[in-house]
């Protein structure tokens, strides 16, 4: 069975925010511990906290997407069938030619499908690859949306 991956144009999350939080950690650390020794016991106390905090809170920003991220499906021929919706944007779409499976997505797949400005599809023989990429995909419905993928799929074959 050959298999199409779709690889939706969307910015990957960017990783400045983490290097801002870690310097204001470090900041917290080095020059607010001595100006309040006095919330806990002593500065090298202080010190512990806050950097506990902040371990924990890069923790919390790098597992939550492997936590909170969930699949669903989508057949072509029906009604969109929902498994479960996670929260963060899509990493890959597997497509044989029934069937959508999405790994990891943003709010709701189809809303997210829908809204998108380009889309490249991919074949996955490496024989025949060939990239496909839709600009401005705004159909109207659903159904116009997986009508439309599944001609892109005949063209790859």
């Amino acid at each position: 069975m050959k298999f199409v991956e779709i690889k939706p144009n969307v910015k990957k999350v960017s990783f400045f925010y983490l290097i801002v939080f870690i310097v204001l950690s470090a900041f917290l650390t080095i020059f607010l511990i001595p100006i309040y020794p006095i919330l806990f016991w002593n500065a090298e106390m202080n010190a512990l906290v806050f950097l506990l905090v902040a371990l924990l809170l890069i923790l919390i920003f790098f597992f939550n997407k492997i936590l909170e991220a969930y699949s669903l499906s989508v057949t072509l021929d029906d009604k969109f069938v929902e498994k479960k919706v996670g929260i963060y944007r899509i990493k890959r779409i597997k497509m044989p030619i029934e069937r959508i499976e999405a790994y990891t997505v943003q709010k709701n797949f189809i809303d997210l499908l829908l809204g998108l400005e380009s889309l490249q599809i991919t074949s996955s023989n490496p024989s025949e690859r060939e990239d496909i990429i839709i600009k401005n995909v705004e159909p109207e419905s659903l159904s116009e949306f997986l009508t439309l993928l599944d001609g892109l799929i005949k063209k790859l074959e």
